[in-house]
C-alpha cells in the first residue's frame, strides 16, 4: 500500500523536492521492524485505518504541497531603511516519546505538517528498548502517513546520537517524555535546534453539543482520544458513553466552560473558549492551532541603514 504522503509527492512532480543526505544512518538499527509493524497493521481494524487515512488526507489538505519552501523577500521604507527576509524549511522535525506517548491523531498533527514541507526529513523516537510493546495504532497511524522512520532506543543512544549532530543543522524537536530533559542551551532563541516540550500524559478537556441535529460517532470519538476528558451536553447527552460527564447546561452558558476542544456546530463553537471545533464526521481527528507551515522554516533577517549608504556613494 502507497502510503498517502508518498502519493501525494508522487502527484506534483513540478513541485521542487529536495534531496538531503540523512542524518539517521546510523541509527538504522533502532529502526522498527517490518515484522512490527506489520503485526500492528493486523491489530488495527478496516475502520480504524480508514479514521487514520482521513485523519491524514484532512492535514495534507490543509497544509497544502507546493513548491514555496524558500522564500526572500526585500522591503525598502522611505526613512532609508530596509529589510530582506529568507525562510527555507527545517532540515528536520522528529518527535521523542516514550512509554506514553499523545494519542495517534496528535501525533500525526504535528508531523504531517512537516512531512509536506517535502524537503524536511521526519523521524519519530521511542524511548523504548522493547518495540513490540509499542502501541500498535500508533505505529498502524505513521506508517499509513507515509512516516516510516519510527526509532526503539534507550535515553543514553538518544542523547549520544543528538550530541553529535553538527550545530549548523536546522532541526525542530517535540518532546513528549517524562524523563527526556532538553538541554537549557538548546532554547536559545538564536540556536538552530528548536524544542517544543508537550506534557507526556497530558489530558485535554472538550466539551460535546449533543441534539437531535447531530449525530456522533461516540465509538471513534472515544476510541481516538484516550487523552481527552468528555463533557456533554444536550438533549441527547444521554447517549454518551459511559465515562462521559453529561451536563445540564444551554448553548448560552458553552463560554462558562474550560475546554481545549468543542464538538458540534460552528454557531456554538464560537461562544466557547475552545481553541478547536470539530464537526459530526471529524470526532477522530485532530489538528493544532497555530501550528502552521512557517513553524517548520528557519527565518532569517537582514537589516540595512539606506542613509549610511548613500552618503559612502555621493
Amino acid at each position: 500500500m502507497q502510503p498517502l504522503l508518498n502519493s501525494l509527492h508522487n502527484q506534483h512532480p513540478t513541485n521542487p523536492i529536495i534531496s538531503l543526505m540523512s542524518i539517521t544512518p546510523e541509527l538504522d538499527s533502532y529502526l522498527i521492524s517490518d515484522e512490527i509493524l506489520a503485526a500492528a497493521y493486523s491489530g488495527t481494524t478496516l475502520k480504524q485505518r480508514a479514521w487514520m487515512k482521513k485523519q491524514t488526507a484532512h492535514l495534507c489538505t490543509h497544509y497544502g504541497l507546493d513548491g514555496r519552501h524558500y522564500t526572500k523577500s526585500l522591503q525598502h521604507r522611505a526613512t532609508g531603511f530596509s529589510r530582506t527576509s529568507m525562510s527555507r524549511p527545517v532540515d528536520y522535525a522528529g518527535v521523542i516519546i516514550d512509554s506514553s506517548p499523545p494519542a495517534w491523531n496528535k501525533l500525526l498533527a504535528l508531523l504531517v505538517p512537516a512531512a509536506m514541507q517535502g524537503s524536511t526529513e521526519t523521524g519519530v523516537f521511542v524511548l523504548s528498548e522493547d518495540p513490540a510493546a509499542i502501541n500498535p495504532e500508533l505505529l498502524t497511524a505513521l506508517e499509513l502517513a507515509g512516516i516510516e522512520d519510527i526509532y526503539s532506543l534507550d535515553m543514553d543512544t538518544m542523547q549520544d546520537w543528538l550530541s553529535r549532530q553538527g550545530q549548523d543543522l536546522e532541526c525542530l524537536f517535540f518532546v513528549c517524555s517524562r524523563d527526556f530533559n532538553v538541554p537549557a542551551k538548546e532554547n536559545h532563541s538564536f540556536n538552530r535546534r528548536r524544542w517544543l516540550n508537550l506534557p507526556a500524559g497530558n489530558t485535554y478537556r472538550a466539551a460535546v453539543w449533543a441534539d437531535k441535529n447531530h449525530d456522533w460517532d461516540w465509538h471513534a470519538m472515544a476510541w481516538a482520544n484516550p487523552d481527552v476528558y468528555f463533557l456533554v451536553a444536550g438533549e441527547k447527552a444521554g447517549q454518551a458513553p459511559e465515562g462521559f460527564e453529561i451536563l445540564a447546561v444551554k448553548p448560552g452558558e458553552l463560554k462558562d466552560m474550560e475546554v481545549d476542544v468543542f464538538f458540534g456546530p460552528e454557531e456554538y463553537f464560537k461562544n466557547t473558549r475552545a481553541s478547536l471545533g470539530l464537526s459530526p464526521g471529524l470526532e477522530a481527528c485532530w489538528v493544532w492551532p497555530g501550528l502552521d507551515r512557517h513553524f517548520f522554516s528557519c527565518r532569517r533577517e537582514f537589516w540595512a541603514d539606506m542613509s549610511s549608504i548613500k552618503s559612502q556613494i555621493f
